[in-house]
């Protein structure tokens, strides 16, 4: 049996509604790590171009099948990913888990006399911007770097995120 991990996310429509009476939702993910990084193995890849379009975007599908297509990984919520409680309470407060606004941009609409979070071109309201943890990291990585996850796996989320994603 493979161990799981938790990620949090937020769907994109759930950071475009932030009126003031209504409490952000936050999703729970559960991913297996060992399973993701088998489905990322094994997609084919070109040795003279190793992040060929092809390959992004077989990698990308797989993201999605598991809703870890848009990591927060510019977000300081990134590096306190084991925290639970602090992400949890940090969104709540916050009202969006983009804080680093890579997936969309936050404006203060006058009109509404609130914020408002506007997509960026090519995403969409039911996409999810989820928090890694150094797991789903490892995993990406690994696949990437063509190396055995558990090698990767010993790596700390600075690693990760110096890598960027």
């Amino acid at each position: 049996m493979s161990t799981s991990v938790m990620v949090i996310g937020q769907t994109v429509r759930d950071m475009t509604d932030l009126t003031k009476d209504k409490f952000p939702s936050i999703l729970a993910l559960t991913v297996v790590p060992k399973e993701l990084y088998a489905s990322l193995a094994k997609i084919p890849r070109n040795v003279q171009d190793d992040f060929s379009d092809d390959y992004l975007h077989a990698e990308e599908l797989v993201l999605r099948k598991y809703k870890l297509q848009y990591p927060a990984d510019e977000s300081h919520l990134a590096q306190n990913y084991h925290d639970i409680e602090y992400l949890r309470d940090t969104i709540m407060c916050d009202g969006y888990i983009d804080e680093g606004e890579q997936f969309g941009i936050m404006t203060y609409d006058p009109s509404l006399g609130a914020r408002t979070y506007v997509p960026k071109d090519g995403v969409e309201l039911d996409d999810v911007v989820t928090i890694w943890p150094v797991e789903v990291w490892a995993a990406l990585w690994a696949a990437r770097d063509q190396v055995a996850f558990e090698c990767m796996s010993r790596r700390n989320i600075q690693y990760f995120l110096k890598r960027g994603y």
